[in-house]
């Protein structure tokens, strides 16, 4: 399908659909992690609480300083540009991976986790790339390491946790 896109497209076949980021974030992820809430039992979640936290802020930070350096020293792009790229692709879905596990059966509580993880790690993705463009487009007045974390905690918590009680609201009115 990308192959024919990419070869279609130049042709004009059809008007250039304009997407603004905004209704990425602000419709299609909510609707994303909505569906992974709601699949997700809260006993579950808060039984592997610390694996999936951990994966989803210290892994993608790992993730994304991986990518950074890779593409740094890789390809020349500036720390700034790899950095971000880092953060853009670090979170990913993983419907693939869980359906190999559920093959392959693998155990319970490793496809919890994994679930977990990928309800977080779209949050904290969303921080650090905002913290990263802030800061290469100037308009991050972030001058030390521990504002760094600070402002980080504070983005996390907003993306991660105001969203819980609306989801499990919105959960809980469904399941009656």
């Amino acid at each position: 399908m990308v192959i024919v896109g990419l070869v279609i497209s130049p042709m004009h076949f059809l008007p250039v659909v304009h997407i603004s980021p905004d209704l990425i974030l602000l419709i299609f992820l909510p609707a994303l992690l909505f569906e992974a809430a709601w699949n997700l039992k809260l006993d579950h979640l808060r039984k592997n609480l610390l694996p999936i936290l951990t994966l989803a802020t210290a892994g993608v930070g790992l993730s994304v300083g991986v990518i950074g350096t890779i593409l740094h020293f890789g390809i020349r792009l500036d720390w700034g540009t790899s950095l971000l790229f880092g953060s853009i692709i670090t979170a990913t879905d993983p419907v693939s991976v869980l359906a190999l596990f559920k093959k392959l059966g693998a155990p319970k509580r490793l496809t919890i986790i994994i679930e977990g993880e990928s309800l977080f790690n779209d949050g904290t993705a969303v921080v650090v790339f905002r913290i990263l463009l802030g800061i290469i487009a100037g308009t991050t007045a972030l001058d030390s390491t521990g504002q760094i974390i600070l402002y980080s905690l504070r983005e996390f918590s907003i993306v991660v946790f105001a969203a819980s009680p609306w989801v499990r609201l919105s959960a809980s009115s469904h399941r009656r």
